[in-house]
């Protein structure tokens, strides 16, 4: 049991190997137990707080020996599904920056390869001081 699994079962009044007075916890307990089989994304209610809880029994030679709980508040879950959302954002902001980059890095090839030497020439300068212009705002 982890620091924070600790003050939960602190602050819930739950001691080690004492009974478990919520019904639902109990119950959600009991079948996994029973069924053998995990049970993931179940939602509770302890002390005025939503938790999520994933239940995992810890099975050897066909019998259960324990319990894997692993419980999350619900506002932790919300943090990370927004904090996912901005890495996908910034990934999506990445990859077409990148393509950006590389449409204008095919320009200036043609351009070379035309022997266009000024076009390339404004055009890079266009984009450094583009860029510079940015970093300074």
């Amino acid at each position: 049991m982890n620091r924070r699994a600790r003050e939960l079962f602190d602050n819930l009044h739950l001691a080690i190997g004492g009974e478990i007075k919520n019904a639902r916890l109990g119950q959600l307990i009991d079948q996994a137990i029973e069924k053998q089989c995990v049970y993931s994304n179940q939602s509770l209610l302890l002390d005025g707080q939503q938790y999520i809880l994933d239940l995992s029994p810890i099975v050897r030679k066909k019998e259960v020996q324990g319990i894997v709980l692993t419980i999350r508040t619900l506002s932790q879950i919300e943090e990370l599904t927004e904090e996912i959302s901005k890495i996908k954002m910034f990934s999506d902001n990445l990859r077409a920056q990148n393509h950006e980059f590389l449409n204008k890095l095919n320009v200036i090839y043609g351009l070379l390869r035309l022997k266009k030497y000024e076009h390339v020439m404004q055009m890079i300068s266009s984009e450094v001081k583009e860029r510079q212009d940015i970093i300074s705002f």
